[in-house]
C-alpha cells in the first residue's frame, strides 16, 4: 500500500480499525499494552523516544515498551518494526510491520515529503493497533519467527558483460580481442568496482625463415577501479589490473615449424567510461600494458619472429547488465 502523506494513511485505516470511544475511556484503568519495538530510521528522523510519545499522544492507551534486543521482547503483546529509508529529493519511505498477540501480521508501506510525516503516520497506525489489541483476550505465545527479514537493499550490484576491442604491442601488429567477465560494483556515490575477466587476443602474424608465425594470448585478469566520478548517467573510473595467461606462437610454412608457448604476466593501468542505460550499461575503456615477461621468439635456425615490446596498448567496448 503506497500513500503520499500521513493524511491519506489516516483515511485508509480509520474506518476498519477504530474502536468505540467508550472502550478508550476504560483503557486507563487497565494495565498497559506491552509493545516490543524495533525502530530503524536515518539520523535526521525523530528519535525513538519521540516516536513513543507520538503513539501515546494518539489516545488513552498506555504502553510498556520493550527493547527488541532483550530476551523478553517476544513476550510483547504487540511486536512492531518501523523501517524508514531516505528517498530522492528529501522524501522518506516507511515500512511498518505489526504482529498482534494472536500472531496476525499487518504490513504497510507508504512515503511522504519528510521523514517526520512518515514517522507520525506510523505512530498513528501503532496507536490504533493498540486500541484494537485492548479488546482481545489474553494473548497466547506468539510465533517467534513472525517478523520478516529486513528488506534493506544490498550495497553492491552484480555485473556481467561481454565486449570486443583491439590491441597492439604484445604481438607484431594490431589484433582483435574478445573479452567477457563478471564483477561487483558499490552503489555508493564514489563506489569502487572489481572485475574478473577472460580474454582472447589475436596478436598478429609475422614472416620468418620463409614461413609465418601467428601469435595469440589467452589470459585472465583481475581489475580494480577504486573510485568513480558520476554525472548525467555517466561513470568515469581510473583502473588497474593484473593479467596472467598463455602467450603462444604457432609457426608454419618451413621445415621444423612448431608451436611455442610461454607463461605471460602483465600489469595494466587505464580508464573506463560507462554509460548507464537502466539495468544495462555500455562500457568504453583504454589500457596501457607493461609486460612483466619480456620474451623473444626464435624459429628455424636463428630467425627472430618477435620480441615483446616494453609497452602495449589496447582499447575495447563492452555491453553488460547489473543486478541490484
Amino acid at each position: 500500500m503506497l500513500l503520499r502523506t500521513r493524511h491519506a494513511v489516516v483515511c485508509a485505516v480509520l474506518g476498519s480499525l477504530i474502536v468505540p470511544t467508550s472502550a478508550r475511556a476504560e483503557a486507563n484503568t487497565e494495565r498497559p499494552i506491552a509493545v516490543a519495538l524495533e525502530y530503524d530510521v536515518p539520523d535526521a528522523c525523530p528519535s525513538v523516544e519521540t516516536f513513543r510519545q507520538q503513539i501515546e499522544a494518539r489516545g488513552s492507551e498506555r504502553a510498556l515498551f520493550l527493547k527488541s534486543a532483550d530476551g523478553d521482547a517476544t513476550q510483547g503483546r504487540l511486536r512492531v518494526r518501523v523501517l524508514v529509508t531516505a528517498e530522492r529529493y528529501g522524501r522518506a519511505r516507511a515500512q511498518l510491520t505489526i504482529v498482534s498477540s494472536r500472531g496476525d501480521t499487518s504490513e504497510r508501506a507508504f512515503d511522504a515529503a519528510t521523514c517526520e510525516e512518515v514517522v507520525d503516520a506510523s505512530a498513528l497506525l501503532v496507536a490504533i493497533a493498540m486500541e484494537a489489541e485492548r479488546g482481545t483476550s489474553e494473548p497466547k505465545a506468539p510465533p517467534r519467527a513472525a517478523l520478516p527479514a529486513s528488506s534493506k537493499p544490498s550495497p553492491l550490484s552484480f555485473l556481467v558483460y561481454a565486449g570486443a576491442g583491439v590491441g597492439a604491442g604484445l604481438g607484431p601488429s594490431f589484433g582483435p580481442a574478445l573479452e567477457g567477465g563478471v564483477g561487483l560494483r558499490s552503489r555508493h556515490a564514489w563506489g569502487s568496482e572489481a572485475r574478473l575477466e577472460a580474454r582472447h587476443v589475436r596478436l598478429g602474424t609475422t614472416e620468418v625463415q620463409g614461413g609465418t608465425a601467428r601469435f595469440d594470448l589467452v589470459a585472465g585478469a583481475v581489475e580494480g577501479c577504486p573510485v568513480a566520478f558520476r554525472a548525467y548517467g555517466l561513470r568515469l573510473s581510473p583502473c588497474a589490473a593484473i593479467a596472467v595467461g598463455r602467450l603462444s606462437a604457432i609457426a608454419s610454412g618451413f621445415a621444423n615449424a612448431r608451436e611455442r608457448a610461454v607463461l605471460y604476466f602483465g600489469a595494466e593501468i587505464g580508464g573506463r567510461l560507462t554509460v548507464e542505460l537502466g539495468p544495462a550499461f555500455l562500457g568504453m575503456e583504454a589500457w596501457g600494458t607493461l609486460p612483466l615477461t619480456r620474451e623473444t621468439f626464435i624459429f628455424g635456425t636463428a630467425g627472430t619472429a618477435h620480441r615483446l615490446a616494453s609497452l602495449g596498448i589496447s582499447s575495447s567496448a563492452s555491453l553488460g547488465l547489473h543486478f541490484r
